[in-house]
């Protein structure tokens, strides 16, 4: 018979401070360096659109929505892919 161990490490994902200026959303966040995150957007919490994808060089990164001023309601949230 064959034995297999998995070890993983993960990181929680921590939302540092948001910020809207000039008509754009800025979402400051604590995670790991070197992952991939999606940002989405909403107006409804059901379908989701990806706005950006970052790989951040550091633990802590910006995402960016640019076009936060052309809907009454948005709600967002990070991926980790």
């Amino acid at each position: 018979s064959a034995s297999i161990n998995a070890a993983f490490n993960i990181q929680p994902l921590y939302f540092t401070s948001e910020a809207f200026s000039n008509g754009v959303f800025r979402l400051s966040l604590s995670a790991a360096k070197g992952s991939n995150y999606v940002l989405e957007a909403s107006t409804n919490l059901t379908l989701w659109t990806p706005l950006v994808t970052n790989i951040p060089a550091t633990n802590i990164f910006d995402l960016i929505d640019t076009d936060a001023t052309n809907y009454q309601n948005r709600f967002y949230r990070v991926r980790q892919q």
